[in-house]
């Protein structure tokens, strides 16, 4: 597996142990009211930790929160929507079980890291596999080995735990197994997502075609992901049978610099001038 997705797996498997109990020292009663903000954290040893600025941010959102009583049939609830306004937890995966006496108990996962937003250059935000910007505060080594999009100059970035509109960080998400499926079939790894067409304000009414950039500065001319593509469009088992294709015949890719896969009736192959290298057009679809 990609070490790229070693910390994203590890803190979900991290965070679904962590859980949360409301205590006030030794008080007896469960129907007394409990300060959330008496909180204790638990969690696996696994080596991995929230990062310190996402702790702040859960740690100042439990502090908000009002006293409770256990015998309140809404404590669990009150406690779930505390969770759920964390930006870098999923809301979908909150969930919160009264155990007496010691109080409420909540799983939650983070939300997790998916591609590293660029604009202009520069990194801009982390976008969440549920298409969401995350916080700051992923460690710089994280943030290293996540795949880059390139934004739109004209995109902006919401607040933490909001939505991601830009078309191009959607497509992206769509197109995201497909990324991973031909880097562990080609053995090649994708570094940059680009649009292949830059006049992206003269097409808004579709979704952008994607090139992706491997780490030597390679391209590849990928076009539209399989939920999105038009219906004269090869979907991704055909381009990936394609790519394969093209390796066959050129190993390791040596000497091309491009290849274009999203055309209905043929595969382009470029050398370092882009200049069109013969292909052979037998195309072998992948088992």
């Amino acid at each position: 597996m990609d070490k790229r997705w070693t910390w994203v797996g590890g803190i979900a498997i991290l965070a679904v142990f962590l859980f949360w109990l409301m205590r006030e020292g030794a008080v007896e009663a469960s129907d007394v009211e409990r300060k959330l903000s008496s909180a204790r954290f638990d969690q696996d040893p696994l080596g991995m930790v929230v990062p310190e600025p996402w702790q702040e941010e859960l740690r100042a959102a439990i502090a908000r929160a009002p006293k409770v009583s256990l015998l309140d049939a809404a404590a669990p609830s009150i406690a779930e929507e505390v969770l759920r306004s964390v930006s870098w937890i999923h809301p979908d995966s909150v969930s919160a079980t009264l155990t007496l006496p010691d109080g409420v108990a909540v799983d939650y996962l983070p939300r997790q890291a998916r591609f590293l937003l660029m604009q202009r250059g520069r990194p801009v935000g982390v976008l969440s596999a549920d298409g969401c910007l995350l916080p700051p505060g992923l460690p710089t080594e994280v943030c290293g080995q996540l795949i880059q999009v390139e934004l739109e100059p004209s995109d902006v970035l919401p607040a933490p735990g909001r939505p991601v509109s830009s078309r191009l960080a959607q497509e992206a998400l769509r197109c995201f197994f497909e990324v991973i499926a031909i880097e562990e079939v080609a053995g090649i790894q994708v570094r940059r997502i680009v649009p292949i067409d830059h006049r992206l304000h003269e097409v808004r009414s579709q979704a952008p075609g994607l090139r992706f950039l491997l780490h030597d500065g390679r391209e590849i001319g990928w076009g539209r992901s399989d939920l999105s593509r038009a219906a004269d469009e090869p979907d991704s088992e055909h381009k990936a049978g394609r790519l394969g294709s093209v390796m066959r015949q050129y190993p390791q890719l040596a000497g091309v610099q491009a290849v274009e896969l999203y055309h209905d009736d043929e595969t382009l192959v470029f050398d370092a001038s882009y200049r069109e290298l013969p292909f052979d057009g037998v195309v072998l679809r992948p088992r």
